[in-house]
């Protein structure tokens, strides 16, 4: 996904058993619609990503 600037989670995936906490999402390129699944914490890398336009 190099060069791509604005995703969006797509889905949250849900784990197996009602006890057992979400972990995966997946994040969908707004303009190619191509699909990533990564770890939910990924998402808290500022390094990585940035919430909101910009």
């Amino acid at each position: 996904m190099a060069k791509q600037k604005h995703f969006g989670v797509s889905r949250v995936i849900q784990p197996d058993g009602p006890t057992a906490l979400i972990e995966r999402v997946e994040i969908e390129v707004v303009f190619s619609k191509v699909v990533e699944e990564l770890s939910w914490q990924e998402l808290q890398d500022n390094g990585a990503w940035r919430q909101g336009w910009i």
